[in-house]
């Protein structure tokens, strides 16, 4: 089932708040991004126990664009009842293995980032104890970019190539993706292959966020 997942970058507990309130009732699940600076060199705002304190009904998924993922995903098992999914990154250099094996045994769904520039190849061998590959189609660390990761010569139609690639050559497991995806580029991403639709300017920046929700899910039905 094709589902629609706001995407929280913030820096503040007040704006995440914001944000969570604003579509908590409208979709199952909503993605919060951790940033430490340890991978791409930016903070994000990612305090499990006030999150917790927050009580909602949401499901949260966690993407981890950290060099430690087990210890964020641990801490937010603590302290937020309603965490589901962590999703960590295929470019993180050393053994995949015992992160996956760790987030299962916290009893979460796993899923893995590839970067835009990161071959299929870098995640083959994970595959099978995946539940989600989540693609990216902006490079890493900051929302609003735009689609495409031109620091890599990477432009838009390069990626939905790939996208549907991977689609191809793994139709069986589930495609997310994130960046750049908006109401004149989803149906691209849908008939490439995602089923998961990872959205944070597109919704949070426009005048009528909840409007731009609905006419998204329409899109994808």
């Amino acid at each position: 089932m094709n589902e629609i997942i706001p995407a929280v970058l913030v820096e503040s507990e007040r704006e995440f708040e914001r944000r969570l309130r604003l579509v908590e009732h409208e979709v199952e699940t909503i993605q919060v991004d951790i940033l430490d600076g340890t991978m791409f060199g930016r903070m994000s705002y990612h305090d499990a126990r006030a999150i917790g304190a927050m009580k909602t009904d949401v499901a949260f998924e966690l993407h981890l664009m950290v060099e430690n993922p087990l210890a964020v995903a641990e801490s937010w098992k603590e302290h937020v009842p309603t965490f589901k999914r962590a999703i960590f990154h295929a470019e993180l250099d050393r053994s995949h293995e015992p992160i996956i094996k760790g987030l299962k045994e916290l009893g979460l769904e796993v899923g893995m980032g590839l970067n835009p520039e990161t071959p299929i190849n870098e995640a083959h061998h994970d595959l099978a104890s995946l539940g989600e590959l989540l693609l990216m189609t902006v490079h890493p660390g900051a929302s609003g970019q735009g689609l495409g990761d031109h620091a890599h010569g990477l432009e838009a139609e390069e990626l939905f190539n790939k996208i549907a690639h991977i689609h191809k050559k793994y139709p069986t497991i589930i495609l997310g993706a994130d960046g750049g995806i908006d109401l004149s580029t989803i149906s691209r991403f849908k008939d490439a292959g995602i089923s998961r639709f990872c959205i944070g300017s597109a919704i949070f920046d426009a005048d009528a966020p909840l409007e731009i929700i609905h006419s998204l899910k329409k899109a994808v039905l």
